[in-house]
């Protein structure tokens, strides 16, 4: 099985839709299979795009963060190459297998999209028409919106984990 791990732009359908009728190549139907965490990542804009006229989402490694996004099967290598295509693999980003976590803790195995760390810049301001159509996205699969407006404006969110099991103690 393959599984692809979305945490932009391609979580909105109509995006995907109008970037496959703007290619020409095939739309790929990516089923989803559930929310998910990328641990020790965060959100950045560390891109630019010329195709969204500012900055471009990536994940950027960060212990103690977590990026929430969308695990989808990928039904074949057709829907591989289309997503390559969106993404600029390999010219502007690069795949990424990752360890996710469901909400039962169960660990996932994942594709990702880095951003070519050659390419990489601290912050580039995003377009607020991109920062809309990650937020439908978002939206569209009830995942919350604040890491995304958060990288948009180049801050960080706090910690996400207020609490470590140890040694049979709880600690705050």
């Amino acid at each position: 099985q393959s599984y692809y791990f979305a945490y932009g732009s391609n979580l909105n359908k109509d995006d995907l839709k109008g970037f496959c009728e703007r290619a020409n190549v095939p739309y790929c139907d990516l089923n989803p299979v559930g929310v998910v965490q990328l641990p020790d990542y965060r959100l950045s804009f560390s891109r630019y795009s010329q195709g969204r006229r500012g900055g471009a989402l990536n994940v950027v490694p960060n212990v103690g963060d977590v990026v929430e996004g969308m695990l989808f099967k990928v039904p074949d290598a057709t829907a591989w190459e289309t997503l390559d295509r969106k993404e600029g693999h390999p010219f502007a980003y690069e795949k990424r297998t990752v360890q996710l976590f469901d909400d039962r803790g169960q660990m996932i195995e994942g594709v990702t999209y880095v951003v070519r760390e050659e390419l990489e810049e601290d912050f580039v301001k995003p377009a607020a028409s991109y920062v809309e159509v990650v937020k439908r996205g978002l939206e569209a699969f009830d995942m919350p919106t604040d890491a995304l407006l958060a990288a948009a404006r180049n801050k960080l969110m706090p910690p996400t984990i207020d609490a470590v099991f140890t040694y049979g103690t709880l600690m705050r």
